[in-house]
Order: C-alpha cells, then sequence, then structure tokens
C-alpha cells in the first residue's frame, strides 16, 4: 500500500519568533513491549522494518508497531495497513520528523532554543500531545513581557490554545510593559483591537491604552487608516477632560483625521451629559494559578 497524506490541521500561517537559549533534556517512558525495537533500529537491522516514510526527496525505514503505538497522526494514517509506504507533505522537515521517530522509539530527545519551535510544530502536526507540552513548558519557561505575544501567536498558530486565557492574563497583568515592546508593534490591528478591549488590563488610566494604540501607529505610517478605529476603542471618556483638550485632541494622528476629531467631539459631548462609561475590571488575580510559575507572578 503507498500512502498519502495532507496537512490540514491548521488554517493559518506559522509564526516563528526569536526563541531563547539553554536546553532541556525529555525523557518520557515508553510502553516496555517497544523497548527491543529501539535497539533493532539502532542496529540499522532493515530486514525488521515495515514502513517507509518519504518527505521530499528523503526516506525512513521504520516499524509499524512503534509508529502506530507512538505516532498518533501516523497510526490514524496506517490504520490497518499490514505494509505501507508514506508520502508525506515537506511541511514538516525531514530532519525534525526523524527527531520525532527517535523520540518514538526511546522517548528520549533534547530540546533547544535553536530547535524547540520546529519540534513542537512537528509535535502539533503528529498529534504527539506529552512531547508538544513538554516543547510548551520549555518554552513557557522564559516567559517574559517581550515573549508573551509571539509565543501567544505561535501557539495560536498551532492550535495549541490550552495556556490562552492565562497568557492573556499575563499580558492583561504586564500591559503598559508589553505595549512598551517591539514585539508589541508587530501585531495585527484585529489582535491589537481585542487586547485593548479587554476589560481586565491593569493600568493606571486609560492614557495608557491611549499610548499603546500611538506606539502602534508609529510603528508604520500605513497604519493611520485605523486610527479612527483604534481611537474608538480607547474608553476617552474615562480620562480627565482637561487631558483630553490638552493630550489626546493635540495628538497628531489625532489631528490629522478628522474621524478621530469628531470622536473626540462627541466624547466630550458624552463627558458633558454624564453617560455611563464602562470601566476597566479589577483583576481577579487567584484565577491565573497554573503550572507553569511564570504566570503566577505578579
Amino acid at each position: 500500500h503507498i500512502l498519502f497524506f495532507t496537512f490540514s490541521i491548521f488554517s493559518s500561517h506559522f509564526q516563528t519568533f526569536t526563541v531563547m537559549i539553554d536546553s532541556a533534556e525529555i525523557n518520557h517512558s515508553v510502553p516496555e513491549d517497544l523497548h527491543n525495537f529501539a535497539e533493532l533500529r539502532a542496529k540499522k537491522k532493515g530486514r525488521k522494518f515495515d514502513v517507509t516514510i518519504t518527505i521530499g526527496w528523503q526516506t525512513l525505514k521504520a516499524h509499524m508497531t512503534v509508529l502506530s503505538a507512538r505516532i498518533p497522526l501516523i497510526r490514524y494514517v496506517l490504520n490497518g495497513a499490514t505494509s505501507s509506504h508514506i508520502f508525506i507533505p515537506d511541511e514538516i522537515d525531514f530532519a525534525i520528523f526523524n527527531i520525532l521517530v527517535e523520540y518514538a522509539y526511546t522517548g528520549q530527545l533534547t530540546i533547544t532554543g535553536a530547535n524547540v519551535e520546529e519540534v513542537a510544530r512537528g509535535a502539533a502536526l503528529m498529534r504527539m500531545g506529552e512531547l508538544l507540552d513538554a516543547c510548551v513548558d520549555f518554552m513557557m519557561s522564559k516567559l517574559n513581557e517581550n515573549s508573551v505575544l509571539p509565543l501567544l501567536a505561535f501557539f495560536r498558530s498551532i492550535g495549541y490554545g490550552k495556556l490562552d486565557d492565562l497568557m492573556h492574563a499575563y499580558v492583561d497583568r504586564h500591559f503598559v510593559h508589553v505595549s512598551n515592546t517591539p514585539e508589541f508593534a508587530k501585531i495585527s490591528v484585529g489582535e491589537l483591537e481585542r487586547l485593548i478591549g479587554r476589560n481586565t488590563l491593569k493600568i493606571e488610566s486609560e492614557m495608557d491604552v491611549f499610548n499603546a494604540v500611538a506606539h502602534w501607529l508609529d510603528g508604520d505610517s500605513s497604519r493611520l487608516t485605523q486610527a479612527p478605529r483604534l481611537l474608538k476603542s480607547v474608553r476617552v471618556p474615562l480620562i480627565p477632560k482637561p487631558i483630553i483638550d490638552d493630550v489626546i485632541k493635540k495628538a497628531e494622528w489625532v489631528v490629522a483625521d478628522p474621524e478621530c476629531m469628531d470622536f473626540i467631539e462627541d466624547v466630550k459631548e458624552c463627558v458633558n451629559n454624564n453617560t455611563r462609561i464602562s470601566k476597566r475590571k479589577r483583576l481577579d488575580t487567584t484565577i491565573f494559578h497554573s503550572r507553569h510559575p511564570s504566570l503566577n507572578e505578579n
């Protein structure tokens, strides 16, 4: 049997980010009945192999029993076949796939800042949950204000949503610092709108949100067309009227856009009429408890 399959697991483009240095040794248990297969593979006893995997122009041979037991996507593809030749699209690098196969045999793998992104991506594609969790733990051990947004985007791109709420909560708690990072200036307008629209931002005043928008707009002059949309996401009525007049109304990007200026006038009228505006809520830190210490920091 010759089997072909394509990856349709993720619809978004993969994200990349600058990963950390350092390394970690993974040593997961392997079922006892598979131990002998690792020795056979190490000795390259080809007559014992019963499955062939081809990625691009490169091929590796392995044992169907091991791959079926340890790599869920391969198990799904094989599903009842007694001997197979599987062609995998080169969305996964051959060297990384070889690492995953070695891990399937031994339960051992060294992840580093140089390979963790590709290993995590491969583990996600192959649905190797335990390995993926280990990669995520490694990345999360280095979580800080600079890495949280790239990590959030990367996890989303590989369909890893387990930490989504907690990482957004981390952004909430460190919003001012996060909004001043170079990575913040790289997010999409949609993501920015989602972040500043959250009720749980830990900020001193709504001016922190206004300044975050200004920082993002400064990143690319073509973004100025988004100014009215973003200004409307800032809860300007919560800002004292003198600051609205002396700072916001005089900001270059506000002055340059008639729609922004009209919005400010509407806001001033709203303030004069004492219209009630939703305030940011105080964070409930009890929801942040996590197995990742970096998410539990104040």
